[in-house]
């Protein structure tokens, strides 16, 4: 649980950054425009291209931690406690999105690789998440075990 919480941290930290840069490209975008200005936009738009990069490849290790770890052997605090972090990594990161579809097209074709690669990460760790919660919840599980029952009883072969 520890070796996860270290890089759910430090992923955190890089939204935080890019979310920071991200909202001074927009600022840029709506000055009067100027050399000085424009300059300011390419330089900080390269500079999100390779965070975003980044970003999404630190996500993408994340991912395949969570998905190579057996959460059998967790307990039900710690899998909320996981599951807590996760949701606040999604929330960054989908305001951070929110923040990029703000900007011009123009601007976004630069990134336009990451930036649905992180979407689509950040969707599977919210369906991580959701599923940490749901095994966490006794009567869930058991509502979940009891669909599973009966869509498997009624799912019998079709004779053709």
């Amino acid at each position: 649980m520890a070796t996860l919480a270290l890089p759910i941290r430090e992923l955190g930290q890089s939204v935080g950054r890019a979310q920071a840069e991200t909202e001074r490209v927009i600022g840029y975008s709506r000055a009067r425009e100027s050399l000085r200005v424009t300059c300011q936009i390419i330089g900080k738009t390269l500079g999100l291209r390779v965070r975003f990069s980044n970003l999404a490849k630190r996500q993408d290790s994340l991912l395949q931690k969570l998905t190579d770890v057996d959460f059998a052997r967790f307990d039900a605090s710690a899998m909320v406690d996981l599951a807590t972090s996760l949701d606040e990594l999604v929330t960054g990161e989908r305001d951070m999105l929110v923040m990029v579809e703000s900007l011009g097209a123009e601007i976004r074709i630069w990134w336009r690789g990451s930036i649905e690669r992180l979407t689509e990460q950040t969707d599977h760790l919210d369906s991580i998440a959701e599923s940490l919660r749901v095994a966490t919840d006794s009567e869930c599980s058991a509502l979940m075990a009891l669909a599973m029952e009966q869509f498997s009883s009624h799912s019998e072969p079709v004779s053709v």
